[in-house]
């Protein structure tokens, strides 16, 4: 129950928090040390306690890291997006003619941005998603008369140039990326307790990959129900093996894909009509008239059974029981 309550957690954390990573959920014991033990033990997922209590306090001590990395991305993004500006701001000023007719050609350029855009792009390799929004970008060049604005200087393009390709990179240097090395989080391995506010005085231990099952690899196999959310290895039952093809699809805000995209997406299978209706309804669970990641999920492997001629029961059955649902499933 433990896992499937961590599972269930964070997919619905995924509808709520708009991010593209999967919200990581830590499970600890709360157990205050001043009052009695219970007379019962379970000392079953005592390791897995004590490995995200490590994990917990390794990502608090990267908080300062983080939040210095993430500083340093932002004005990396502020200025490829204000050399951008400059070269269309040069741009349009060089386009002006020298003496009659300037404001008449500024209004043609500005109805025809796109057209500039492109030419911009081109000439000088910039990407296009360092370019500003067309149409709030000629709003904003209405309040102003492009003959007033400085030509292009090419030394403070060439200093910007050399801050993105050399000062920065090396300034991200500075920060630690290998996530493997040893971190001293104030925990010995095989500890199930964290001594509050002491991270110096213990040895480093090992940075390990969180623990998403509590079972051994032997009981995992034999277990009727996995966990979606266990490691990125190939071949994994529980791995969501349509992601890709849901995140391309569906909304991005909402994280649902609607019937429409979804029927078109099915029908490629070549299943029968009343098939593919079934398979809607065994998906559709909550009746929504959409399907979440999940839930696209269950229909197209579904769709893969019945293609090799399997019966929907025991399709269905396998295909809740390698994604966790079988609860859903007996509850059906």
């Amino acid at each position: 129950q433990l896992m499937r309550v961590y599972g269930a957690l964070m997919w619905s954390l995924g509808k709520v928090i708009p991010t593209p990573e999967v919200n990581r959920v830590y499970l600890g014991s709360f157990w205050p040390r001043y009052k009695t033990p219970v007379g019962t033990v379970y000392e079953e997922n005592a390791e897995l306690i004590a490995s995200e209590q490590r994990d917990l306090l390794r990502d608090l001590r990267s908080i300062p890291k983080n939040a210095a990395l993430r500083r340093v991305n932002e004005i990396v993004k502020r200025a490829r997006q204000a050399r951008v500006h400059a070269h269309i701001i040069g741009h349009l000023r060089s386009e002006l003619p020298s003496i009659f007719g300037k404001d008449k050609k500024a209004k043609a350029l500005v109805e025809d941005l796109p057209t500039e855009f492109r030419k911009i792009q081109t000439k000088y390799n910039l990407p296009p998603g360092d370019f500003p929004h067309t149409e709030a970008f000629k709003n904003d060049l209405s309040g102003f008369k492009i003959a007033d604005f400085n030509k292009l200087s090419q030394k403070l393009i060439s200093n910007a140039d050399e801050a993105l390709s050399v000062d920065f990179p090396k300034l991200m240097q500075k920060f630690p990326t290998d996530s493997r090395r040893s971190v001293d989080i104030g925990l010995p391995e095989g500890s199930s307790e964290v001594d509050g506010g002491r991270f110096g005085d213990q040895p480093p231990v090992t940075f390990r990959p969180p623990p998403y099952s509590a079972l051994s690899e032997a009981a995992a196999s034999s277990s009727s129900g996995r966990n979606p959310f266990g490691e990125d290895t190939e071949g994994h039952p529980g791995l969501l093996r349509y992601r890709g093809l849901f995140q391309e699809r569906s909304d991005s805000t909402r994280k649902m894909l609607g019937a429409d995209d979804a029927k078109e997406i099915l029908s490629e299978s070549g299943l029968p009509h009343e098939w593919l209706r079934e398979v809607w309804n065994i998906a559709d669970w909550d009746r929504r008239g959409e399907l979440d990641q999940v839930q696209f999920e269950v229909a197209m492997r579904l769709c893969e059974h019945l293609k090799n001629k399997e019966n929907l029961d025991a399709a269905k059955q396998q295909v809740f029981g390698e994604l966790g649902l079988l609860s859903r499933y007996q509850g059906s």
